[in-house]
């Protein structure tokens, strides 16, 4: 699972009615076997995600695009913010991904986090630390509900040659439903 660019997120916004009204939209997920809660309070215009999450409670600026055929479709996105949360204990992740890795996938960005989703589920979580995070959902007929968790180090890694991303693996992919409105 890539990181949408600024253009795929700007055809989105562009496929997107241009006014909505204020709304509240839920999702009550599992991760695993762990409660994830996720509450928009907003607009098209801006807004507030609220997640109560296996990782820490975190509060984001967002936006929400809603409407479509049928009615109940909606995608809101996340700012990246900075926050404390419980993270992968980042030395013994990253001597994980050198385990698995050949030093040549370790340069390439899909094998790298093909690896490094790998170790997630292999290493204990250690105490929170500051990480980038983004919180992106979206719900479609036909399709259903995609949530996806991007939770960055801070600190620098000499192992992504930068700051290591964590995705989650596919055993701990929220599954989500909407809450009645």
């Amino acid at each position: 699972m890539l990181k949408p660019t600024a253009v795929t997120l700007a055809a989105l916004v562009a496929l997107m009615p241009a006014a909505a009204s204020a709304e509240t939209q839920t999702l009550n997920c599992m991760v695993g076997k762990k409660p994830m809660t996720l509450v928009y309070e907003g607009d098209n215009m801006g807004g507030t995600l609220t997640a109560k999450t296996p990782w820490g409670d975190m509060t984001f600026d967002g936006v929400i695009y809603a409407g479509g055929d049928p009615v109940g479709e909606f995608t809101f996105l996340s700012s990246g913010t900075q926050q404390a949360v419980v993270m992968p204990d980042l030395a013994k992740l990253e001597a994980c991904v050198k385990q698995r890795a050949t030093p040549a996938e370790l340069m390439d960005a899909v094998e790298l986090e093909f690896h490094t989703s790998y170790c997630v589920s292999q290493v204990p979580d250690g105490p929170p630390v500051a990480a980038m995070v983004e919180i992106n959902a979206s719900v479609i007929a036909d399709y259903g509900i995609d949530v996806d968790v991007y939770r960055t180090y801070a600190a620098e890694s000499p192992v992504a040659n930068g700051h290591l991303v964590v995705l989650l693996p596919e055993e701990l992919q929220p599954k989500c439903t909407v809450a009645a409105q």
